[in-house]
Formats: structure tokens, C-alpha cells, sequence
């Protein structure tokens, strides 16, 4: 209604404006043309005196001439000088007009000006008629006279003249040139075209040519007609009907004998008239539809806005109601005003009970004035207040939430909006996640033997009691800053590093070696190291087992001394030394079976530890995604941080077994060098922005299309040099820049470098920096972190592409770090695709929602967690236990992905089934 209603006022207001637009449009065109009218006439009044006082002139000068004929007669017979007379005295017209004397007969006395057509004078008509004319009258010739010389229209008047006697001595006539007339009125409208017609109609003369109007005033109705009726020598304008604008004005001289009036126009064109009139009447036109265009363009986007205003309230209420989260509105006082159905279900209350409840009734822990002042401490500060609290259900329950809670103000009423989420679960999950912590904890510290985990940066993160009272420490901590540089030999800790390596690319080893523990005791130690992996199946840690074999190596020892200095011994031992032996081989042998054994469970205890590694991972990036305080989500951030740096160094320390060990291959695939150097600027920027830094490239413009590398490797250099760039730079910027060294005719070598303008490295420090574990500053006190393994690694991997890597630098003004690598010259140039990259959860959203996948996991909380992730990302999950039930599955259900995180031990049968190879 209120729509319907706003259209007919906008109309009215339309319908109104064209009414005054219009009216005025009238009323300017009526103006226009009573205007035009006035100014025709009373130019046809200026112009009708002006033909009527030629005439008079004209007649005057006749009036002399025949006044003086018979004395001109008389003192010169021979019309010489007669002749020249008229001339002098028609030079008085101006022009306009030429003077003749003729004989009672006819014959042409004197000729002052041109000579009006022909010589048949006697029998012409305008003679006859003034020879015949009463004595003293001016007398107008009935038609119009053409001159033979340039055709031109002439209008004639003449009288009479008499000798001294009385006897007639003649007729004088004065001839008007009317082309000379029409361009003397020109001069007074010389906008308007003008013309001189005769009585009957016939024109006499037009300025311009074409400016004649009707030449026959027999047509009933037209202007010259009526104008010829009325008798009347005034002027007046009108519209002739065809276009023109028309004054006429009836000449007539005094005392003159006019067989037929003379009737002078003026006319003007219509549409000149009107020219300025049309353009404003245009004008209005236009800006009248503009406002036409503009009040319902106006109106159109007013109803829009309302549309979506009310749109936009209906789908806030629907997500509210929809709302898996309990959302409710206090007022000032505490009172229930407002609440969704999932908060009445939580605590089962009804609509019934708004205005009748107060929180301090739902609440069981906090008290009315906590509450109170809560709210208003959220009122004050405008910012949203989050609590833990403990909520009471209508049948007594008590249940865990969490409230989140903010002001609002509506129609000058203070309301607080608050949501609350059932927590139990979390908390549950919280608590069995601490439990399994506990757990491993108890197990590795009650271990008789020494049990590690090692980062594959080289940091010794955790070691059980049995560890500790081998290296003869009280903490972590002590052993940890102590282990490579105090406790193990000096002489074995390549061979640690090299164990290390062959772990990190997937095998395990086993290694003894020498230590003196920190209170002074030697001991030999025999280490067995497997890898563990994280939830995404890289190595993440190293597990070692160590026990104490220093007894076995001193009874080795002694065997070796006795060998070689005491042959005499070796026939008297020979009994004692093979039973010993024996001894030795059983020992060995169960010590082989003792290191199996110890795989095997070190093999475990990596799951076991992974296990729960992958839950509190999976439950951190969960909690992220739920809504939380500051706080909270300050050191889930932070635990992010330490996963991600971990699984770097992790990463680092793969990448140099898998080279070390000759596994690393590289890959063969299109190279978009200007796509890797936007993707590593991408990842740089916002810690680079952070400190102010400006991130600039330099990519030249001859590189060859169709490159082939491997884009993964080229990226992981180029990546380490950034980073490491924008670590060691506190001001200034960072320049990437790429060229082409040298092109051959199957490939390319090019060089990439990163600039940066930071502290600078020693130039006894640079090639230090490549080697393994090497760094600048090696002090524990160094300002930047790391394990020095990211230049060792890109040295390697540009090695293995065919180049190099190395630094240059000024201590105090920036370095510089580059590497070559050789790319291959494919054969179709634009096989790489640069196609942007979205976020994967929404592009898996977008293209997989919906489709089945079965989950084979042994562990609950993985299940739980997996599940959780797979249904966000829109797949319906089936789970299975174990590799026999998967398979059962697998081969009954059609599904898109079979995802397998289980290690699957044990199976319904001896050997899987053959269908599990698909």
C-alpha cells in the first residue's frame, strides 16, 4: 500500500510539473508570436511610407518636368539639350526612377534614364490611357513594364503638358525602377523578404527573388485577399497557413489616379520565428523527461532499498531461529525479553516464559548483581563480553556454556544481545585429551631405558627419567643446551648427524657412540632412531631408544687387549674365550632380538605419540574456527605458530636426507617465472609489511616462453632467501629480481636473486652460511633463530638443477643472495596456467559437496576429528575401524574417496583381501 501510495504522489507531482511545463511552453509560443506580429506590422507600416513617399518624390519630379517642358521646348528645338535636362533631373531619384517626354502623338520628345520597352510608343497602353487621363491627374498604368535591357520590373506614372496657347504639348512619364525600390526597403528589414504586387495580383518585384507570396488574390481566404477586402490602407500580420509569417500594407499616393492599389509584403519564415521558441520548448521537454527519468529511477531504487531493508530483517530472523546457538535479549534488569527456539530447547523453557524470567534464575553460578554489572560493563565500554558460566535447565541439570554478549540500543531502550553454545562436549574432549597426554607421559617416564624425541632441527624435545640419569641431568633443559657440545664425544658426532639425516629421509639406523655424562662418567651408548610422522604423513620427529652398553664394549675391549698382546694367553684361553664368546653371541643375539624388539617399539610408540599429536593439532584448528576471546585465541595462534615452524624444520631436515641419500628428484614440468616471484611476494608481504618494508621486483623481459623445471624447488630457494630477507631487515626494502644468463638451444640458465637492505653478513661468515647447521652468529645469544639448514638445502637443490647458489654482502648495508639453475626448453609455450588460486575448503565446497567418502581410521579421536573436518567440507562420511571392515565397505558402497590414516594390523583374515589393492 505504502508503495502504491508513493506512485500516485510521484505521478500527481509528474502530471503537475507537465501541466506548468506546458502551460508555459503556450504561453511563451503565444508571446512569441503576438511579438512577431507588432514587429511585421509595424515594419510593413515604415516600409508602406517609405514606397509612398518614393512616389510622392517621384511625382514631383515629374510635376518640374512638365512644369518646365514648354520652356525647355522653346529655347532649344533640337532635344539636345532637352534631353540633358531630364537627366540632371532624374539624377534627383536617386536612381530609382527615369523621366521621357513625348509628343501628343507619341514620339519620344527626351529621354532622361533608360528606355521602357520598345518603341511602339503611340499604341502602347500606358500611353493611350495618359493621353486620355483628365487634365492635372497622376495617372498608374495598369500593368507593369518590363525593360528590354535587363528585364526589370518598372512601374510608370505620368501627366500631361501644354503649349503656351493651351493646345496639348504632350505627355510626361516617370518610370520607377522597382528592383531599385525593393532593395531601399531591404535596408530598413533586411531579415525579412519583402515584395511589391500590383492590385490584380501579379507580382512587380521581390527582394530576395523567391519572396513572393500568393499572385493570384482571386483564391478565396488567402492573406492579400482579405487584406484587398477590407479596403484599408492599414497594415496588419497574419499566418498565411503554409508556413510564413505575412504583413501587408496597401500604398496608395495622394491625389494619384491608381487604376490598381499596390500592396507591399513582408514575409518571414515560420520556423525562423520560432527557432529560439523551439529550442526552449525542446529545452523543457528534456528536463522534463529527466525529471521523469530521475523521480522514477529515484523511486524505483527508494523501493528497492525498502525491499532489501525488509529482506534483510526476514533473513536475520530466519538465521536466528535457525541458529544451532542459543541466542537470547536481556533488558537493563536482567529480564528474559526475547530468545530463539534452540535457546528454549537448551534449557527448556518457552516463549510463554519472556518478561516472567531473570537471568539470575538460568544462571547457577553468577549471582544478580555480577550479572548486572556485566551488562553494564559491556554497556560502557561498547565492546562484547565473553564468559564461562554454568547455565540450569527447567528439570535441574546443570549445563556448561559459553556466553558471548553485547549491547544494543533500540528505540531508546538498552537491550544486550547475548549468544550461548553448549561446552560440555569441549570440555569432555579437553579433559581426555590431558588424560592422553598424562598417559604418555606415565609410559615414557617409567621406560628402564632411555627414550627421545628430536625436532628435525636437531633439539631435543622431550627425554624420559631413564635419559636423564644416563646423561646424569636433572632437566630437559640442562641436557638439551648440553647434549652435542658436552655430552657426546666430539669424535661421533658426524655419525649422530648422519643418523639423524637417514631418519629424516625415512629409515631408521642404529648407532653406538661415546658420552661423558655432565658429573664426569664415561659411558657407551647404543641408539636406535626411527622416524615419526605427522597427520600429514611427513617425518616430524625422530624417536630414539638408547640403552647403556658400556659393560659390552669394556668386555670387548679387554677381548681386543688380550688379542693382541697376549698371544701366549689366546692357547690357554682358548677354552674361556669360546665360551665366552658363546656367551658374547647369545648376548648379541638377544641383544639383536632386544633391537627388534625396541624397533618394533619405537615403530609404535611413533604412532602412538603421533596419535595424539594429530588430535590436539586437529582440535586446535577446530577451536580457531569457534568463536573466542582475545585471549584464547592469541595462544591457539601461538601453538599454531610453533606447529608450523616445527614442521619446517621437519621439512629442512627431509629435504637434506632425501639429497644426502641421492632420493631427491626433481620434477620436469612448464616454469612461469613471474608467477613464482608474485607467489613468493604473496607470502613475504604481510610479514614484510609488518615492519614497514617495501617488497619490489626487477623480472627482465627475455625470457624465452615453454621453460621446464621444477617449479616446487625453484619456489622453496627463492621462498628461503625471502624469508630470510625480511628476518634480517629492519628498514628499507627487499628486491627480488630474475634474468637469463645464457640461452642455448635446448635451455635456458637463469639467475634469481633477493636484495634486501639489513644487517649484512661478515665476508668470513658468507660461505659458512651454506654448509649444514652453520649460521652467522652460532651463539645461543643471536638475535635470529634458526637452524641453518635452509641455505645448505638451497645450495643443493640449485646444484641438482644444474647451478649454484652463494651471497655477497657489506656489513651494515644489506646482502645479496642468488642462485642459477638450468631450465629446459619445452615445445608448447603456453602450457603453464596461471590461474588464481582459491581457497580449497570453498572449491571443495563448490565442486565436491555432497559426494561420499569413507573414513578408515582405528582411533576415536582421530574419527571424531576427521569426521568433524570432512563434513564442514561438505562430504557425507561413512567410517570404518579397521582395514577388514573398510574393505567390506569399500567393495559394497560407491564412493568418491577412500581416506586411510589406520595402520591396520590386524584383519578378519590371514592376508588382506585382493580388493584392498584398488
Amino acid at each position: 500500500m505504502k508503495r502504491i501510495r508513493s506512485g500516485w504522489l510521484l505521478a500527481g507531482f509528474l502530471l503537475l510539473l507537465a501541466v506548468v511545463v506546458t502551460g508555459s511552453v503556450y504561453t511563451q509560443h503565444r508571446d512569441k508570436m503576438a511579438e512577431e506580429t507588432r514587429h511585421l506590422s509595424n515594419l510593413a507600416t515604415i516600409s508602406g511610407d517609405i514606397l509612398e513617399r518614393r512616389l510622392l518624390n517621384v511625382d514631383h519630379l515629374l510635376r518640374q518636368m512638365i512644369g518646365r517642358a514648354p520652356t525647355w521646348q522653346a529655347q532649344d528645338t533640337s532635344g539636345q539639350t532637352l534631353h540633358e535636362r531630364l537627366m540632371e533631373l532624374a539624377i534627383l531619384s536617386d536612381g530609382s526612377a527615369a523621366l521621357l517626354l513625348f509628343s501628343p502623338t507619341g514620339e519620344i520628345l527626351a529621354n532622361g534614364g533608360r528606355m521602357p520597352g520598345g518603341q511602339n510608343f503611340p499604341a502602347a497602353l500606358y500611353f493611350a490611357a495618359a493621353k486620355a487621363a483628365d487634365d492635372g491627374d497622376l495617372q498608374v498604368i495598369a500593368q507593369p513594364l518590363g525593360a528590354a535591357s535587363d528585364g526589370g520590373s518598372f512601374f510608370v506614372l505620368s501627366r500631361k503638358f501644354y503649349k503656351p496657347d493651351g493646345a496639348l504639348a504632350g505627355v510626361g512619364m516617370a518610370v520607377m525602377d522597382m528592383a531599385v525600390v525593393a532593395s531601399i526597403l531591404n535596408r530598413y528589414a533586411s531579415d525579412t523578404k519583402i515584395a511589391v504586387i500590383y492590385g490584380d495580383g501579379r507580382l512587380i518585384v521581390a527582394v530576395p527573388e523567391n519572396a513572393a507570396i500568393e499572385k493570384d488574390i482571386a483564391t478565396p481566404g488567402t492573406p492579400l485577399a482579405r487584406h484587398l477586402e477590407r479596403s484599408d490602407f492599414a497594415s496588419f500580420a497574419a499566418d498565411d497557413g503554409h508556413g510564413q509569417m505575412v504583413a501587408l500594407k496597401t500604398v496608395h499616393a495622394t491625389d494619384a489616379n491608381q487604376g490598381q492599389p499596390l500592396v507591399l509584403a513582408l514575409t518571414r519564415d515560420r520556423a525562423a520565428v520560432f527557432a529560439d521558441w523551439r529550442r526552449q520548448a525542446w529545452g523543457w521537454g528534456l528536463l522534463y523527461l529527466l525529471i521523469v527519468v530521475l523521480s522514477g529511477g529515484g523511486l524505483w531504487r527508494y523501493e528497492k532499498k525498502q525491499s532489501e531493508y525488509w529482506a534483510n530483517i526476514l533473513r536475520q530472523q530466519a538465521l536466528v531461529n535457525a541458529s544451532a546457538d542459543g541466542i537470547f535479549v536481556l533488558d537493563s534488569d536482567g529480564w528474559l525479553v526475547d530468545a530463539n527456539p534452540a535457546f528454549y530447547a537448551m534449557l527448556g523453557l518457552s516463549p510463554e516464559s519472556l518478561g516472567k524470567i531473570r537471568m539470575d534464575a538460568i544462571d547457577a553460578e553468577q549471582a544478580l548483581p555480577q550479572i548486572l554489572d556485566n551488562l553494564r560493563q559491556v554497556q560502557e565500554t561498547g565492546q562484547a563480553i565473553r564468559v564461562e558460566t554454568v547455565h540450569r535447565h527447567q528439570d535441574g541439570r546443570l549445563i556448561d556454556v559459553d556466553i558471548s554478549c553485547q549491547h544494543l540500543q533500540l528505540r531508546g531502550k538498552d537491550l544486550f544481545v547475548a549468544s550461548v553454545r553448549d561446552i560440555r562436549e569441549r570440555k569432555r574432549l579437553i579433559e581426555r585429551l590431558a588424560q592422553r597426554e598424562l598417559e604418555l607421559k606415565t609410559i615414557i617416564d617409567t621406560e628402564p631405558e632411555c627414550l627421545m624425541l628430536m625436532s628435525a632441527a636437531g633439539m631435543l624435545l622431550r627425554i624420559n627419567s631413564a635419559g636423564l640419569a644416563i646423561f646424569e641431568a636433572d632437566s630437559l633443559t640442562e641436557v638439551r643446551s648440553k647434549l652435542m657440545r658436552n655430552i657426546v664425544s666430539p669424535t661421533y658426532h658426524q655419525a649422530l648427524v648422519a643418523l639423524f639425516l637417514r631418519v629424516f629421509a625415512g629409515a631408521s639406523g642404529t648407532l653406538e657412540f661415546e658420552i661423558t655424562g655432565l658429573r664426569g662418567s664415561h659411558r657407551w651408548l647404543e641408539i636406535h632412531a626411527v622416524p615419526m610422522r605427522d597427520t600429514s604423513g611427513q617425518i616430524a620427529t625422530l624417536l630414539g631408544l638408547a640403552r647403556d652398553v658400556t659393560e659390552k664394549k669394556r668386555m670387548q675391549e679387554e677381548l681386543r687387549a688380550h688379542s693382541e698382546h697376549l698371544e701366549d694367553m689366546v692357547a690357554r684361553k682358548t677354552v674361556e674365550l669360546r665360551a665366552t664368546n658363546a656367551s658374547l653371541a647369545a648376548a648379541n643375539e638377544a641383544a639383536m632380538q632386544a633391537a627388534q624388539s625396541k624397533a618394533a617399539f619405537l615403530s609404535n610408540m611413533s604412532h602412538e605419540i603421533r596419535t595424539p599429536l594429530n588430535g590436539i593439532i586437529g582440535m586446535l584448528h577446530l577451536l580457531r574456527r569457534t568463536e573466542m576471546d582475545e585471549r584464547q585465541s592469541d595462544y591457539l595462534g601461538k601453538i599454531g605458530f610453533s606447529a608450523h615452524h616445527l614442521l619446517s624444520l621437519v621439512n629442512d631436515i627431509l629435504d637434506l636426507s632425501k639429497i644426502d641419500a641421492g632420493k631427491m628428484r626433481l620434477e620436469q614440468l612448464p616454469v612461469n617465472i613471474p608467477m613464482i616471484i608474485a607467489n613468493v611476494c604473496s607470502v613475504i608481504g604481510e610479514s614484510a609489511q609488518k615492519k614497514g618494508l617495501a617488497v619490489k621486483t626487477d623480472l627482465s623481459a627475455d625470457f624465452p616462453a615453454g621453460l621446464l623445471g621444477d617449479t616446487t624447488r625453484l619456489t622453496q630457494i627463492l621462498l628461503n632467501y625471502a624469508a630470510n630477507a625480511v628476518k634480517f631487515t629492519e628498514a628499507g626494502s627487499i628486491t627480488i629480481r630474475a634474468y637469463p644468463v645464457a640461452v642455448g638451444a635446448v635451455g635456458v640458465d637463469v639467475r634469481l636473486e633477493v636484495e634486501d637492505t639489513g644487517v649484512g653478513i661478515k665476508p668470513e661468515a658468507i660461505e659458512r652460511l651454506f654448509l649444514a647447521f652453520e649460521q652467522a652468529d652460532s651463539s645461543t645469544t643471536r638475535q635470529f633463530k634458526g637452524t641453518g639448514l635452509g641455505l645448505t638445502i638451497s645450495r643443493q637443490l640449485a646444484r641438482l638443477m644444474g647451478g649454484d647458489a652463494g651471497a655477497s654482502s657489506t656489513p651494515g648495508q644489506g646482502s645479496c643472495f642468488w642462485f642459477t639453475a638450468r631450465l629446459a626448453q619445452g615445445s608448447e609455450p603456453d602450457a603453464v596456467s596461471d590461474a588464481p588460486v582459491g581457497d580449497a575448503e570453498s572449491q571443495v565446497l563448490a565442486l565436491h559437496a555432497g559426494k561420499r567418502v569413507l573414513l578408515v581410521e582405528d582411533e576415536p579421536i582421530n574419527q571424531e576429528i576427521s569426521q568433524m573436518l570432512l563434513a564442514d567440507a561438505g562430504f557425507v562420511v561413512d567410517l570404518a575401524n579397521n582395514g577388514a571392515e573398510a574393505v567390506a565397505k569399500a567393495t559394497s558402497g560407491d564412493y568418491a574417496l577412500i581416506l586411510w590414516t589406520c595402520r591396520c594390523q590386524s584383519w578378519t583374515a590371514s592376508k588382506p583381501p585382493a580388493a584392498s589393492a584398488n
